[in-house]
């Protein structure tokens, strides 16, 4: 039991399905509402980011006549919201001394000499700001370091800056060199100090643009003073000022007033726009002093920056706002859910959307809606994003695409979005999946898909590198099922069925009835261990794929075999509260709630399409309805006891007691929806019939 049994879903939220998937609905949206992308500053002149998000201190190529033996140092700072522990990645490409809030934490050794490799610095975050300080002494093979996180999946690393005028800008500030250690580091400072329009625009020719918001105590007149020698146009609020009598004036309501100049400039131009009332504020960053946001200058006139600010929108296709030469800003997700991109939210989208359609749910419609318009919004800005700092902060796992994980689970929910409802944009995210299935995907010789890292960081120390993965058949089977529904392609169905057919080859545990989690092909061997959800990606997407095959495909008899066979043997393991267990056949690992759901959405879809027969699969799978109910559901729509996201070991230790569970985790969440989709209609719809019955 996860929690006090007073407080279950079973015991305080009605037995029907619609009972219990309303509270954890009303729970997940009002803790991630709809919310704008956070805007972040960042230097501009500062070290590159590579594409495993981890930041190159290279003070070579910043100092390039530094002599052996010379020091440089590099600051940052991180945030953490409490006490955590977490893992720096480093590479070491000199004699290099890590701080983390003034104790050493790590320094070089003969093996990164030796070995340039990368190395795990494990240490313990404060809550609040914990300074990171460097100290590089050049060598004979480098002058510098990297450092981050081992790849951009994950929540990255904000490193910022704590020096100079714009404090918390993304980025590191670093000295000068010193001959010897230095106690009174003197910092530089990366970017330009000044923002009046002159020094940020400097000579440059073409159209340009200053935004700034006007705070106003009270709906007013107000007078500006407007200093020019070029031609200009100004916006209030989406309204022109036209000076009228040698004056600019115009009203300005309660509150924040959206003010834009446009500037045709060259390089004598100056430009100031001063309000006699009110106050310039920077409703992004607001302890910066720097008020006044600028673009371009374009090439042509973008009039839609007039009609209001828009934090995703790309000033003439290919630029965005800065506060003064070498200071940008940037969009990022924040700590909310709303509007990111991973694969367990993919899941969650998917379960979402099934049962908005199921119940016809406005309240979820709309909030999908939100968040679908949201991803589609900031698309183009992302690749952008991409495109200038490698990684980008929004949609990030789409930004940099390795493995099915990054695009794969999310974009089977987009399809289901796409195919009711066409979208453009949509549309080229979808493909830009497809494209990847069809021509990049790493394939063995007979065409199996695995897990090759493509990133030359993550070929030495990513777990998934070789290694066939049953989780994939969502990831990526899963997507060619949603794919071929979507664009009809025959390819995509026939790649799905072979890769069920190969994967169960590779991952069956005949002895068990069940599959593997991973198949490692450098041990060329199984992994042995039943991992539940493991076991219950295989079932749920076996179901994606008899879904969508017509029962005359050459496959479709021995695809539903293998559904037949698996589901046999996972029935067998259901214990008698009506759960199944993180490590399947061991009853002693903990009660695990994602693979529960997935085996008994899988049974009632089984059911219902008459893949299965027999009244056991139908009462199994009310029963571990029930048994979530009571044991993984409290009454406040919180899930207990869903497996972390995982890496794999041939230890069934590992997963038993290495892997544990986590509170309210997307992992769980999306197929809960998803199976109580399924089961409103062995539940829910029955006792309305049942209902109707007595009335008539």
């Amino acid at each position: 039991m996860y929690f006090d049994e007073n407080r279950t879903a079973y015991r305080n939220c009605g037995k029907k399905v619609t009972d219990v998937v309303d509270r954890i609905l009303q729970r997940h949206i009002k803790a991630n509402l709809p919310k704008d992308f956070i805007m972040l500053t960042q230097l501009e002149n500062n070290f590159e980011i590579e594409e495993s998000s981890r930041t190159v201190i290279d003070f070579d190529k910043l100092y390039p006549k530094a002599q052996i033996g010379d020091r440089a140092y590099a600051t940052c700072y991180v945030e953490s919201e409490g006490e955590s522990n977490t893992i720096f990645f480093c590479d070491f490409s000199s004699d290099t001394v890590f701080y983390l809030n003034g104790e050493e934490i790590g320094r070089t050794i003969d093996c990164d000499e030796a070995l340039g490799d990368v190395r795990k610095i494990y240490a313990t975050l404060k809550k609040g700001k914990n300074t990171l300080l460097l100290k590089c002494t050049k060598t004979s093979i480098g002058f510098g370091a990297k450092i981050g996180r081992v790849s951009h999946r994950g929540e990255p690393f904000y490193f910022k800056t704590d020096t100079g005028k714009i404090k918390g800008a993304l980025g590191w500030s670093y000295s000068g060199i010193y001959k010897t250690d230095s106690e009174n580091i003197q910092w530089c400072t990366p970017y330009g100090m000044e923002n009046d329009f002159k020094n940020v625009f400097d000579g440059k020719s073409g159209f340009a643009y200053m935004a700034a918001f006007l705070k106003c105590e009270k709906d007013t007149e107000i007078e500006f003073t407007l200093n020019t020698n070029s031609k200009c146009s100004i916006f209030m609020n989406g309204e022109n000022i036209a000076p009228t009598l040698g004056k600019l004036s115009a009203f300005c309501k309660k509150g924040i007033n959206y003010i834009l100049a446009e500037v045709v400039c060259d390089k004598n131009t100056e430009f100031s726009l001063t309000p006699k009332k009110g106050v310039y504020v920077n409703p992004f960053i607001p302890d910066c002093d720097y008020k006044v946001l600028y673009t371009g200058p374009l090439r042509e006139s973008d009039k839609n920056l007039a009609k209001g600010f828009v934090r995703t929108y790309l000033p003439g296709n290919g630029d965005y706002w800065r506060l003064c030469n070498g200071v940008s800003l940037r969009l990022s997700e924040g700590n909310s859910l709303f509007g990111k991109w991973s694969y367990p939210l993919g899941v969650s989208i998917r379960g979402m959307l099934a049962w908005a359609k199921k119940t016809n749910d406005d309240v979820v419609k709309d909030y999908l809606a939100s968040y679908i318009k949201a991803l589609c919004d900031a698309y183009e800005y992302a690749k952008w994003d991409a495109k200038k700092y490698t990684v980008s902060l929004v949609l990030r796992q789409q930004s940099i695409i390795e493995l099915l994980d990054d695009f794969g689970s999310f974009e089977s929910a987009l399809i289901d979005v796409a195919i009711d409802k066409p979208n453009e944009t949509l549309h080229k995210i979808i493909q830009r999946g497809a494209d990847f299935v069809k021509n990049k995907l790493p394939r063995l010789e007979d065409r199996t898909m695995y897990r090759k890292a493509l990133l030359p960081l993550h070929r030495n120390i990513n777990h998934n590198h070789l290694t066939m993965w049953a989780d994939d058949l969502y990831m990526g089977g899963a997507f060619m099922c949603r794919y071929y529904e979507y664009s009809k392609d025959e390819a995509f169905l026939s790649d799905a069925a072979l890769q069920f057919k190969k994967y169960f080859e590779y991952l069956y545990i005949e002895e068990k009835q069940l599959m593997s989690h991973v198949y490692s092909i450098r041990r060329e061997a199984k992994t042995c261990v039943a991992w539940g959800r493991g076991n219950g990606w295989v079932l749920f997407s076996l179901t994606e794929l008899l879904g969508v095959m017509d029962k005359n495909h050459k496959n479709y008899a021995q695809i539903l075999e293998i559904f037949q066979t698996l589901c046999k043997g996972v029935l067998s393991y259901q214990d008698k509260e009506g759960m199944w267990h993180q490590v399947i056949n061991d009853k002693d690992s903990f009660s695990e709630a994602s693979c529960t759901a997935m085996f008994g959405c899988a049974f009632l879809r089984g059911i219902k399409n008459g893949w299965l027969c027999g009244e056991e699969y139908v009462e199994s799978a009310l029963k571990a309805w029930r048994a979530l109910t009571k044991y993984c559901i409290d009454c406040d729509g919180n899930i207990y006891g869903i497996c972390k996201g995982s890496g794999f070991s041939f230890r069934e230790d590992y997963y038993k007691n290495e892997l544990p569970w986590v509170f309210n985790d997307t992992h769980g969440m999306g197929i809960i929806l998803l199976f109580g989709t399924e089961a409103y209609d062995f539940i829910d719809q029955k006792e309305r019939e049942e209902e109707n019955e007595k009335r008539s």
